[in-house]
Formats: structure tokens, C-alpha cells, sequence
């Protein structure tokens, strides 16, 4: 055993606030108890708390096998009873149940030393007459070779105070020269107290009563509760089942809680995804351009990055504007992959506005008096938006953590009347981005209306500049902290259409004017070619100077090369190439446009990372002399920022730098070229991967997945005779009614236009089923005509709810606006078009009279059309191909009627191998009932994508290319061919998708020979080589084909057709020419540079060096895919946590594994078989306050666990959520694990064992920047058993903080 002397003991001993006390119990009484084998203490007074206090580091001695002896105070008053029996019921009256385990522990331990004799008390009562209290406070340790130590101070005996106050005692060491007499005094008056020889103490032994009293109250029954006893009063009892909810409820706010995105979400992030969130959440609130070939997964970054900063608090709002036509897309791959639930802004079952949520239910926006505002919150201009009403009401009273996402239609969002609810600021007072602070973590998340957290615009290419979309956005920025853009676009845009998108992100200094942005641009190139030609001996023009002469006011002057300057060369070049006309100045102009480059170069190094590291990397690879005429000090007058310039004490003017241009060499013209090449914004602010990007990945291992080519074939197929004269006959018709709509001022009549717009794209897609659809339109308008006469034709009438649904969706669209146009048809699928009648006027009965007697004229033929010659081609090639291995096919169609004479057509053949996904749902044909089910989209993708699936051959419409990514499959087929070529490369990108099975896709295109249609397609392929690539590069040439097949087909009269095609082709070249021309700024992919394939060039080129000095404290390095720190718990700790909690069972709430539950999985797969059963529960929410999502209406496996009301099913595998998104995902942002641990922090009876440590900003230190639960100087955190790991220094808190403030003030100022 140690001896007391071979410890450092203080003199003096205080406690620290922020330990809570256990610096005491640490530091001295257990150190002091482990070398004792008798320990003396004098308490102030009996009572429950001081008995417990005396025994701080008690278990030492217990271990120790040492004894205790305990003087203890008591008050008595005038009685005539004897003492002991007084003492007997006083002392009885004080011993009451203490709320800390800790303190409890003491009392247990000092009950079973009292029990084992090695205890003894003794109660100390001032002598009457003297006073009232007998409080001394001294303890004295003796080791077992009589040395001895003696403390006496301020020792707190209350069970708050020991904790909370100020102690302070010193302490004396026998063995010390000048401090035994202290010790000896200590000594001698215990033993003077002990013995009951003090003249103003009576000492009484503890009486025997209270003595059995205290044994039988607190004793340990036996070994196993003594050693529990002795780990709660060490301090190492396991953490309880509240420890670990504590835990679960801060870990967002903890290190490492970034890293708890990734564990909510289903998928895992490919390298360049991860590399752009990074950067992103590095940055915040930083706003980018995100440029990725359509799809690589744009929406997994901006998912992740949503994830991310709403999970750990820095986002408290967000708001998505999509095309219309994505946005369940959007708010279902939010959900189903990153547990977030979004709102969705559309109109409901009430055909007003209100907010869907992902499960399903409609939120009424509040109105202003439903909000409980002050009288300056409801002048704000912001409370007359039903937006931000809800998002007001949502954070006043949400419980569930991450932010509140509004999802809407930028289709909708661009109207005038719609701007101010996004972007409040035309009834009331105005709040923009400056009155908001960016990051909500460590502030009071209220007050922050009218102002978005982060905005992302997806298809972002779609803001043209003067557009109502374009100005929407110019006014939203002011509401945006930051800007995401998502586009697959603008790869190469003129450098004004790139500055209109990139003036929505923040440029720095000179480069936000765009004059300055395009000269720019302009300049470069110049400058480039020039170099080319001086330098490196490159002719581009016949205007070369190898031999010029020129006629100058009648004087014949001979210039050649070797009498001018190489500079003089060089802005000669760059003058010829910019075109500037006045000759005498255009060597001036053209040093001063370098000049101003050089410019714009210092303020882009102003702002960014990385600049002066490129400036001294080309200064070194040219080989720079510094002593020829101080050529390294020139470059830095032209390109150093002004902060380097004056931290090198370099001074110069305007002319010192316009000569410094004139004195550069080769080598210094070369540097300027080299830092003007990587030194613009486009470099800063905007990330570009494509499929060669991730094919760099996967030769390097990074990507471990198949990046597949695409091998698409044409399948022209042939109208027959019969079917050729119908095609004619509709063409006619949908000429003739589409432009006698378009006469008209009516709306409904108008309307008529549309409904001809679509009929002739369903031509294109299949004549049986464009005729079966005109046969039941004709039906519809006589009868409407028998109505309407029967009526006499009454000025006003209910329309059919089809068209009642059409005429208010095409208020919310320019019909003239040919992208609204398609979007518009692509979100009237579903609806039946024969509805849509004329208007109730003269002119709209006219109308009507005129198309039903032109629809008789040829009603006859269009019955006779009982066959499609597609269908053939069909039934060929879906045996080939799977005689060449590819046993899963889709077929895309555009229209319902078209899918359902596809499928009609092949049942016949392939049976109930046979699905369709429409917007009508998933449907699944039974062969034997010859029926078909409507079943959900969960379903059929499993019944197609998994080897034991019964689907081999899946007929979609475009609403499926929405939804599903079939990566299983590795053949599409195009039954028909949209308007749109992007519709095409939609449907493509479900299957040619990273982690494709096959390293090749097969693609069908298939379209009626010698058709408009066709030889647009045709002429677009060869001169594009249509869909062999992704064609996202190419979208600003393909976004215009809609409208010239529009007007080849309903403008143009039949005849007129071929030159229409003509002219579109026509306009293709010109659009391709201009496309190459050198006045556009070309945005390459990330790791275009890479030339060597080593992973971690790899990564490294990937960066944005701009912000390298930009890092999160969670983020290790960008891309990396470990964090700085262990996330606080992972999806398995929250099963062992939650599954059989006793605490959650009394409220209500218990899990039923599904291995327990009789379940129809209607495959004939049992329970027991089920792949993900150990992961997957029915969680029952009984008489829990807990709300219940309600069960969605299709067939899923959600449905088939937990059927009843009150039931969820719910699973801890990221691969069963992701299989099956119905079952919920019970992991970090579901509402659901929120409640539930609420729940188990509000009702466990259980104590909490560790403390919960912050920091905060210094100017609201009530909201934690960040947080922990731990004890004795470390953090706990959830390993996957359910136990707490103690292994993270409580210290890391404070650097964190001052890292994580650091990096956002940093990036604030950078916005």
C-alpha cells in the first residue's frame, strides 16, 4: 500500500465551478483514502447530506479495508428527557432520501462499514449553556506507518452545495517541518472529542436505534450491491438509460455530430459527392454553382449538405425551387435518403395552396391571427407570406431536430404574385440577409423570419437573365443566405450568361460588374492566342506580323517582329484579336484591358485561397530570374494583392505597373498567363464532375462501382399504308385546331390549343392509342353538345373536374413559353384530355361544332387502326435482347393510353412478368384472373430490380422516370421520343446510373419513319451524335427542339413541314457553331489537370483550392471519408437503446420484431426469410403522446408490418429503408427518433450519472455552439452495443468551438 508522504500533496485546496466538485474527491480525499487505514472526521451536524459529504471518497477507504471513525453534530433543545432518547428521535427526523445517486452510494457505503464494525459514529452536542451548534469541520488520515495528514476548512455539507460552491480547506503533513504541531493539534482534539474529555463537547455513542436504523436503510443486501455502490460513488457506474438518451439528444451539437448525416442516411456518398459537401459545409454560408453531368448525383450533394448543416443546427429553414415536375421527386429522395421530412408548397385536396409533408398529410398555412405576434413582428413583411407563417409556426413549435424545407415549383414561384412569398418585401418592414446572421448554431433560432438559411435552385440554367424567373431569383437574394444552383449545363456559356448566374453567388471586388466579368474573359483569350503566337510560334490569322505593312496617312512604314518590343508584340496580338479599330490606340487599349485583368487577378487573390501559392509555383517553373531588371518585383506590382503588396513594403503607381507590363519577358508573360488562367471566380465558386471524373475515380479505387457507356440505336420504324392515312388525318386536325385556339382571347378556348399540342405528341407516340383517345373525345363533345343545347347554352356551367384541373394549372403558365409548356404536359399525365371543352360562347360552340364534325369526317378510319407497327418491333427486340443477357428491359412511354396498349399487347406474350409505374401507381397483372393491382412504386421496384422478382419487362410513363433508379437494369427502350430531348436523357439516366450492372447500357429509340419528328431527331444525331453521351452539355441547344417541332407540326402547314425542318437543322449548326466560338468560358470538369492517376492527386485536384484554409472541425480534410471525431452514436446504439426499453414500454411504446409478426410479404417470402427481420420492428405507440404518420395508400411492406392505426414500421438497416423507403428509417433526423427519445428523457425514473458540458458564443451563452455528456474530464459517446464509450477529453469542447466560430466568421466575411 502507498504511504501518505509518497503523495504531492497541496497546501491549499479549492474547488473549480465547472468540475462540479469532483476536483476534491480526485485530487485529495480519494488519493487520501487510498493511503489510509484510518480515517477521522468531524462533521458539522447528523443529517442525511453531511453523512454523505463526510464520506466523499469513501469506496478508497472500502477497498482499503480501513476504518472510520465519524463525529457528527447535533442540536438539542431544553427537554427533560434523557439524552440518548432525544438524541434517538432527533437524529431519526434527519435521515431523508437524497435525489443524487452519488451521494446515495456514500450512505450505502458508510451503512456497510457500520454493519462490518469498521465504522463508528458518535453524535457531539455542545455542553448546555454554552452554544447552540457544534460545526467544527476536520478530517485527519493515518497510514499504516503512522503518518498522518489533517485538512480543516470551508466543507459543505448540503447535497446541492457540496456541488455547487465554493470549498476551500488547507491541509498539514505530519512529516513537514512547521506543520506537525498542526496535525498533532487535529489529533489531540479528536481524541479529546472521541473520549469525550472536551469541557464544551458532550460526546455520546451513536444510539443503537438509529445505528440498526441507518444498516437497515441503506446496507447492501449482498457483494453485488456493495460493488455497485462502490462504482456510482467512484464515479464509474455505467451510464443509465437517461445518460444515454441525453446523449442521442445532444450528438447533433457534439463532435463529431456532422458525421451523424452520413448514419441517417440510406446511401453512401460517391467520392466527388463527398468532396462537394465537404466544401460546402466547410464554407457555409458560401454560395456555389454545382455543375454535374446529369446523373451524377446533384441532388445526393445538395441532400447531404441539407442534412448536414440542418442536423447539427446551422440551418433553421430552406427552401427548394425545382421544376414542377421534380418536386415529389425532390421532397421523396429527401426522405427516403436523407431523413429529411420536406414540405412540399402545392395545391391540396381543397385545390388551395397548403404544405404536403413526406407522409402524405396536408398543413393549412396559419393565417397572421393565428400567430401569437407582436406589433412589431405583424408590420414585417414577411407575416403576410403563408410561407413564412408556417415557418414561423413550425420553429415556434416543432420538438425535432434539422431545419423546415419548403419544397415549390419555380414554375409557380416565378409568377409576380407569388415573389413576395418567398421573398417578403412589398407590405411591410423588410428583412434581408444583413439583418440575419448566417449559421443559427449557438444562436436563438428566432427572429430569423423573412431571411432563408440556404436556397437551392435546381435546373438553375432555366434563369435567363430579363426572365421572371431570372428576376425572382435577383430579388430572393437578398432573403438567401446561401445560394446553391444546380445545373448540368453550363459548361461552355458566353461569359455573360456565366455572369448572370454567378452575380446570385457573391463575386468579389471588381469582378460583380459585367463589363469588367466579360472583358475579362475576352482579354484572357486574347492574351492566350497572342502568347501562342509570340511565344510559342503558333499563325492563327492572316493578319500575322511575320511580314506586315501598313499605309498610315499616305506614309509607307515597314513593321516587322524584330523592331518592336516582345511586349509591344504581345499587345499588338492581343489589340488584333480583341478587334480593337483604332489603330493608333490599340496598343494602349490592349495593355490597359491586360492591365485590368491583372486587376481583377489581385482581387480574386484578395479573396481566396491558393493565389499566391499558384503565383510562386508558375514564378518558380519558369525559371524567373529576380536579378534581371527585378523581374519577380514587376510580376508582384501586377498581380500581388493589395494586402501581400503592403506586407512586403512594395510600393508602386499606375504607370510603374503599366511599365512593368512593358519590360516582361517570356518567362514573366508566362507566369501572367498561368495566374490569370486559375484565377477567376468560375475557378472559386463553381463544381463540375462528369462520368470521366468518376471514371478517374474507379481506375484509382476510390469509386469501387461500374461506370457505365451507353450504346443507343435508332429503330425507325415504318407507318403501313392504313396507319400513314390516319397519321395525315390527325396531323390536319391538330393543325387546324391548334391554330384557331390560338385566335381566340377565351381562355377555356385557348385551352383547346394545348389539348391539340398534346394529341399531336401522343401521334408521335403510338397511332392505336392516339385513336382510341380521339375516338373518346369525340364521344365527349357530343355529348357536351347535347348538354350544352339542352341548356341552351347557359353563359355559365361547371366544368368537368379534368378541366377544372387544366384550366387553373395553365394560370400558372406562359403558353407561350414552350419549357413551361412541356413541364405543364408533363404534369397533366394522368388527365384525360377529351374533357376539355370550348368556352359556353358563340365563338367556343362554333369551335366545338367545327371539331366534331371534323373528327366525323374521319372517325371510320381511326376504328379501323386496331394494331400500332411499333408493337412488332417491340416483341423483336425485347427477344433479342434477352437472348444478349438482358433480362430486365423498361420501356418508356409518354402517356398512359400508350403504356396500357403496350402492356395489353405484351401480357399476351410474357404474362405476368408484365408491370407498369404511371402516375396512376405501380401495377402488377395477374395472369390466371387476367386483372391487374394497383400496388406502389416500392413494390414494383422490387419485383424488377432483385433476382427473385417476378418483373422482367417494366412499361413506364415519364412520371416513373422520376422516381426510379433501376441500376439492375441494363436496357431501355424509347417507345416514343418527347418533344424534349431532355425528357430522353431523363428516362436514360434512370438505368445509366453509377453502379450500373452492366458496363454498357442499351438504349431503343424508336419513332415513326418520315416524320417531322424523326427528322429533327435524325439531323440532331448527326450532328451530335444524340444520346452516345450525356447531353447536358449540349442542353442550350436541345432546350429549343421543342419549339421547332412545335412549328413544323402545328404552325406550319403540312406542306410547309420539310422546310421547317430545315430551318431547325439550320439553326442547330448555328447553335453548335456558336457553342465552339472562343468568347465562351469553358468550365471543366474537376479533374480535367490530372494527368498521373494517384489517388490522392486524385483528391487533391478535386478540391476547390480556393477554400483550402476553410475546414469544419468535424471535416478531417475534403473528401475524406473518416471525421476528426467518432460520430456520438450510430444507428445500432439506438436499437440497443430502444428495442426492449422498459421505460418507453410503460409509455406506451414497444418494438415487435418482424420476425414476431405475421407478415404477407406476397411473394410467398416469410418473415423468418426476410433479409433485413433482425433490423426491422412494429413499433406500437399505444397511449404515447407520440403522433402516428398515417399509412400510405398502396400495397408496402410498411403496410404489411404494422397495418393498425397507432403503428409504425420502422428499421435500423440502411439497406432494408433503402430497398424499402416505406418503412422508416429509424436513425439520426427521423421525427419519429426524436419523440421517442424525448419520451425516454422525460419519463425514466433512472438518475443521470454524466453532466452536460458547452460552450457558447460569447454573446448567448445560453445556446450551445457545442456540446457533451461526460464525467471526470471525458465525453460520452454510443458504441453500437448500447454501452457508453468514456474515451473523448471534455477539453476538446473549447478548441472546437474556437475552430468551428473561426471558420464561420471567416467564411461570413468572405460572402
Amino acid at each position: 500500500m502507498a504511504e501518505l508522504p509518497e503523495y504531492d500533496w497541496q497546501s491549499i485546496y479549492e474547488s473549480q465551478p465547472a468540475t462540479t466538485g469532483s476536483n476534491l474527491v480526485n485530487e485529495f480525499y480519494i488519493p487520501a483514502l487510498k493511503r489510509s487505514v484510518q480515517y477521522d472526521r468531524v462533521a458539522g451536524y447528523f443529517s442525511s447530506s453531511a453523512l454523505a459529504v463526510a464520506a466523499r471518497g469513501i469506496h478508497a477507504l472500502v477497498e482499503n479495508d480501513g476504518e472510520m471513525r465519524l463525529i457528527v453534530g447535533a442540536e438539542l433543545y431544553e427537554t427533560d428527557r434523557p439524552v440518548l432518547e432525544a438524541l434517538t428521535d432527533e437524529l431519526g427526523e434527519d435521515l431523508d432520501e437524497l435525489d443524487d445517486e452519488q451521494l446515495n452510494a456514500r450512505l450505502q457505503l458508510l451503512a456497510h462499514l457500520l454493519r462490518d464494525g469498521r465504522l463508528t459514529i458518535k453524535v457531539a452536542v455542545p455542553r448546555r449553556g454554552n452554544w447552540g451548534i457544534f460545526h467544527p469541520k476536520v478530517g485527519i488520515f493515518h497510514d499504516n506507518a503512522e503518518n498522518a495528514i489533517s485538512f480543516e476548512g470551508s466543507v459543505n455539507e448540503t447535497a446541492g452545495g457540496w456541488e455547487r460552491n465554493y470549498e476551500r480547506f488547507k491541509v498539514h503533513r505530519e512529516w513537514r517541518d512547521g506543520q506537525r504541531e498542526y496535525v498533532e493539534g487535529d489529533i489531540d482534539t479528536f481524541e479529546r472529542l472521541w473520549t469525550d474529555d472536551h469541557p464544551y463537547v458532550e460526546v455520546y455513542d451513536l444510539p443503537k436505534a438509529i445505528e440498526e436504523e441507518i444498516i437497515d436503510w441503506k446496507a447492501p443486501d449482498s457483494d453485488t450491491e456493495v460493488e455497485t455502490a462502490l462504482q456510482v460513488a467512484r464515479g464509474e457506474a455505467p451510464p443509465t438509460e437517461k445518460d444515454k438518451a441525453n446523449i442521442v439528444a445532444d450528438a447533433p451539437l457534439s463532435p463529431g455530430g456532422l458525421a451523424l448525416a452520413e448514419e441517417g442516411s440510406t446511401i453512401t456518398p460517391w467520392p466527388h459527392q463527398r468532396v462537394v459537401s465537404d466544401t460546402l459545409v466547410n464554407t457555409y454560408p458560401n454560395s456555389f454553382l454545382l455543375c454535374d453531368e446529369v446523373g451524377l448525383g446533384k441532388t445526393i450533394e445538395a441532400g447531404l449538405t441539407l442534412s448536414r448543416l440542418g442536423l447539427t443546427d446551422e440551418l433553421e429553414t430552406g427552401l427548394l425551387l425545382v421544376p414542377a415536375s421534380l418536386t415529389i421527386q425532390w421532397q421523396e429522395e429527401l426522405w427516403e435518403k436523407f431523413n429529411l421530412n420536406a414540405y412540399r408548397f402545392d395545391r391540396g385536396s381543397g385545390n388551395q395552396y397548403v404544405f404536403h409533408d413526406a407522409f402524405g398529410r396536408e398543413h393549412t398555412p396559419p393565417s397572421a391571427t393565428d400567430l401569437d405576434l407582436t406589433a412589431d413582428k405583424r408590420e414585417e413583411a414577411w407575416s403576410e407570406s403563408p410561407i413564412w407563417r408556417f415557418l414561423h409556426q413550425q420553429q415556434s413549435t416543432a420538438t425535432s431536430t434539422g431545419p423546415t424545407i419548403v419544397i415549390m415549383s419555380w414554375h409557380t414561384a416565378r409568377l409576380d404574385d407569388r415573389w413576395d412569398q418567398v421573398a417578403p418585401r412589398d407590405n411591410g418592414v423588410v428583412r434581408t440577409r444583413d439583418d440575419v446572421p448566417a449559421s443559427v448554431r449557438g444562436r436563438n433560432a428566432n427572429d430569423r423570419d423573412g431571411v432563408w438559411d440556404a436556397v437551392i435552385i435546381d435546373e438553375a440554367h432555366n434563369a435567363r437573365s430579363g426572365s421572371k424567373f431570372y428576376t425572382l431569383l435577383e430579388r430572393l437574394r437578398e432573403h438567401t443566405q446561401a445560394y446553391y444552383l444546380l445545373t448540368a449545363t453550363p459548361m461552355q456559356l458566353h461569359a455573360g450568361e456565366l455572369y448572370d448566374l454567378m452575380t446570385l453567388l457573391d463575386l468579389p471586388g471588381r469582378w460583380d460588374t459585367k463589363e469588367r466579368f466579360v472583358e475579362f474573359f475576352e482579354t484572357r483569350q486574347a492574351l492566350t492566342q497572342a502568347l501562342r503566337q509570340q511565344l510559342d510560334g503558333e499563325t492563327t490569322t492572316e493578319d500575322s506580323w511575320s511580314a506586315q505593312a501598313t499605309l498610315d496617312k499616305h506614309r509607307y512604314q515597314d513593321r516587322l517582329p524584330t523592331e518592336r518590343a516582345l511586349s509591344d508584340q504581345i499587345f499588338d496580338a492581343v489589340g488584333a484579336e480583341l478587334e480593337i479599330g483604332d489603330e493608333d490606340q490599340a496598343r494602349a487599349r490592349s495593355k490597359q484591358r491586360v492591365l485590368e485583368a491583372c486587376n481583377l487577378a489581385k482581387d480574386y487573390g484578395a479573396q481566396y485561397d491558393g493565389y499566391l501559392d499558384r503565383f510562386d509555383a508558375a514564378v518558380r517553373e519558369y525559371d524567373v530570374d529576380p536579378f534581371d531588371a527585378n523581374e519577380d518585383e514587376k510580376l508582384k506590382y501586377l498581380l500581388y494583392p493589395d494586402w501581400k503588396a503592403e506586407e512586403e513594403w512594395l510600393t508602386y503607381s499606375r504607370n510603374d505597373r503599366l511599365g512593368a507590363l512593358d519590360d516582361l519577358s517570356e518567362a514573366g508573360w508566362r507566369v501572367v498567363k498561368d495566374v490569370l488562367a486559375e484565377s477567376t471566380p468560375v475557378d472559386a465558386l463553381i463544381h463540375r464532375n462528369t462520368r470521366d471524373t468518376l471514371r478517374k475515380y474507379e481506375q484509382v479505387g476510390l469509386l469501387d462501382t461500374t461506370v457505365p457507356d451507353r450504346n443507343p440505336e435508332q429503330r425507325q420504324i415504318k407507318l403501313t399504308e392504313e396507319t400513314r392515312e390516319v397519321y395525315d388525318r390527325i396531323d390536319d386536325y391538330t393543325r387546324k385546331f391548334y391554330k384557331l385556339a390560338q385566335q381566340s382571347d377565351e381562355a377555356e378556348t385557348r385551352a383547346i390549343g394545348f389539348v391539340m399540342t398534346t394529341y399531336r405528341q401522343r401521334l408521335t407516340s403510338s397511332v392505336y392509342a392516339i385513336s382510341q383517345s380521339l375516338q373518346n373525345r369525340l364521344a365527349t363533345l357530343r355529348t357536351q353538345r347535347t348538354v350544352l343545347k339542352g341548356k341552351q347554352r347557359a353563359a355559365e356551367r361547371e366544368h368537368a373536374d379534368t378541366q377544372q384541373v387544366i384550366l387553373e394549372t395553365l394560370t400558372e403558365y406562359d403558353l407561350d413559353d414552350f419549357d413551361a409548356l412541356d413541364e405543364l404536359e408533363g404534369n397533366l399525365e394522368e388527365a384525360d384530355l377529351a374533357d376539355v371543352i370550348p368556352n359556353v360562347t358563340d365563338q367556343g360552340i362554333n369551335l366545338l361544332e367545327q371539331e366534331i364534325e371534323e373528327l366525323e369526317s374521319f372517325v371510320n378510319d381511326l376504328k379501323r387502326i386496331d394494331n400500332d407497327p411499333k408493337i412488332g418491333q417491340l416483341i423483336d427486340d425485347l427477344d433479342e435482347l434477352d437472348r444478349d443477357g438482358h433480362n430486365r428491359v423498361i420501356i418508356f412511354t409518354q402517356y398512359t393510353d400508350t403504356m396500357d396498349f403496350i402492356r395489353d399487347r405484351l401480357t399476351s406474350i410474357h404474362g405476368a412478368t408484365v408491370a407498369t409505374y404511371s402516375g396512376r401507381g405501380g401495377e402488377l397483372y395477374d395472369a390466371e384472373d387476367e386483372t391487374w393491382t394497383t400496388v406502389g412504386k416500392e413494390r414494383v421496384k422490387r419485383e424488377f430490380s432483385t433476382d427473385d422478382g417476378r418483373v422482367d419487362i417494366l412499361v413506364c410513363t415519364d412520371s416513373a422516370s422520376e422516381g426510379l433508379n433501376l441500376q439492375e437494369c441494363g436496357a431501355l427502350i424509347n417507345y416514343d421520343l418527347p418533344w424534349n430531348p431532355m425528357r430522353v436523357e431523363q428516362r436514360i439516366g434512370r438505368i445509366d446510373r453509377i453502379g450500373q450492372r452492366f458496363d454498357e447500357v442499351t438504349i431503343l429509340n424508336y419513332s415513326y419513319k418520315d416524320t417531322v419528328e424523326t427528322d429533327i431527331y435524325d439531323r440532331l444525331d448527326d450532328r451530335i451524335g444524340l444520346f452516345e453521351d450525356v447531353v447536358g452539355d449540349m442542353q442550350p441547344i436541345l432546350s429549343g427542339v421543342s419549339q421547332q417541332i412545335r412549328d413544323a407540326t402545328l404552325n406550319a402547314e403540312r406542306g410547309e413541314s420539310q422546310r421547317a425542318v430545315e430551318q431547325a437543322d439550320q439553326q442547330f449548326s448555328e447553335q453548335i457553331e456558336d457553342q465552339e466560338q472562343g468568347d465562351r468560358v469553358d468550365v471543366s470538369e474537376s479533374l480535367d489537370s490530372v494527368d498521373s492517376l494517384v489517388p490522392q492527386d486524385v483528391i487533391d485536384e478535386a478540391k476547390l483550392d480556393a477554400w483550402q484554409s476553410y475546414s469544419h472541425p468535424d471535416i478531417v480534410d475534403v473528401g475524406d471519408t473518416d471525421y476528426e471525431y467518432a460520430a456520438p452514436y450510430r444507428t445500432p446504439s439506438l436499437q440497443a437503446v430502444l428495442v426492449g426499453n422498459e421505460t418507453l414500454a410503460e409509455s406506451g411504446v414497444t418494438f415487435t420484431s418482424v420476425t414476431d409478426v405475421e407478415i404477407d410479404l406476397d411473394d410467398g417470402e416469410s418473415a423468418e426469410e426476410f433479409a433485413f427481420a433482425e433490423d426491422t420492428y412494429r413499433v406500437a405507440l399505444g397511449e404515447s403522446s407520440i403522433e402516428a404518420p398515417e399509412t400510405e395508400g398502396e400495397q408496402t411492406l410498411a403496410q404489411a408490418i404494422a397495418p393498425s392505426e397507432r403503428q409504425v414500421a420502422v428499421t435500423f438497416s440502411a439497406e432494408c429503408a433503402d430497398e424499402f423507403p416505406s418503412v422508416q428509417y429509424l436513425a439520426p433526423g427521423n421525427p419519429l427518433l426524436d419523440d421517442l427519445v424525448t419520451t425516454l428523457r422525460r419519463m425514466s425514473e433512472e438518475p443521470t450519472r454524466l453532466s452536460q458540458q458547452i460552450q457558447s458564443r460569447p454573446e448567448q451563452t445560453d445556446s450551445p455552439v457545442i456540446c457533451g455528456w461526460g464525467r471526470d474530464g471525458n465525453l460520452g459517446r454510443l458504441e453500437n452495443d448500447g454501452t457508453v464509450a468514456e474515451d473523448q477529453a471534455m477539453r476538446i469542447l473549447q478548441s472546437w468551438c474556437e475552430t468551428f466560430l473561426e471558420n464561420r466568421e471567416q467564411a461570413a466575411h468572405s460572402t
